[in-house]
């Protein structure tokens, strides 16, 4: 059973009622006894186009240590199961093969180049840091930009930026500032420029330690991974 990490008295302090946490942390989803979760289907992101979303390398180093990554789903997350290496590589291969996009949304190869006002392109002009961190600037209300090189393939980074109501809860803040033109097109390549660079040095050295846990597990198949996954 997950430790229950959130006192008793900070509940309180915030109005969190046991049955609350229980809720958002979606107990009830594998244990017997307690309830269903309401809000971990929405909270949880959607896994039908993993493998064109996420950076593979990140994707194994997150299932090995899961982190926090989205501050705006209350006490949900994903649960630390101590995968093997051998485990953690089996799911991650597995969620690589999900390729299934929203309905009429591609996914194109593009040249993203940033420049010395890219910052400002994303902190004024669009004013992303009124719910994102980045840099150490902005309200960390949402997802920390600074990781989005990292965690996200650039594709699809600036599909999100260009539909985000194709891929998020029509209840999210997040706004859709562009049309489908070559003006949005080029400002767009330019913030995943900036973001994709910012990151990149992580995901050099996670790519490398991945490429050696691929090497040690080779006889690993995605078909194993979805065994653990359901």
């Amino acid at each position: 059973m997950i430790p229950l990490l959130i006192p008793i008295t900070l509940m309180g302090q915030s109005g969190l009622s046991k049955n609350d946490l229980v809720n958002t942390l979606g107990c009830g989803n594998c244990h017997s006894g307690i309830q269903g979760s309401t809000v971990i289907n929405k909270n949880a992101p959607d896994l039908s186009y993993s493998g064109l979303k996420y950076n593979e390398a990140y994707l194994y180093d997150y299932l090995k240590s899961p982190q926090t990554v989205r501050q705006h789903i209350g006490n949900s997350r994903m649960p630390n199961f101590q995968f093997s290496d051998d485990e953690a590589y089996a799911l991650t291969i597995f969620l690589m093969s999900k390729v299934s996009l929203p309905k009429e949304r591609v996914l194109k190869k593009r040249r993203y180049k940033s420049n010395e006002n890219t910052f400002a392109l994303i902190n004024t002009e669009y004013q992303c840091t009124a719910c994102h961190s980045l840099n150490g600037s902005g309200n960390n209300k949402s997802i920390d930009l600074s990781l989005a090189g990292r965690r996200l393939k650039p594709e699809w980074l600036f599909d999100i930026i260009l539909k985000p109501s194709a891929y998020v809860p029509r209840a999210s803040p997040m706004p859709t500032f562009f049309n489908e033109d070559k003006e949005a097109y080029e400002k767009i390549s330019e913030i995943v420029g900036y973001l994709k660079d910012l990151d990149g040095p992580s995901l050099d050295k996670l790519n490398s330690h991945y490429k050696k846990v691929s090497k040690e597990n080779s006889t690993i198949t995605l078909e194993m991974g979805q065994k653990i996954f359901l």
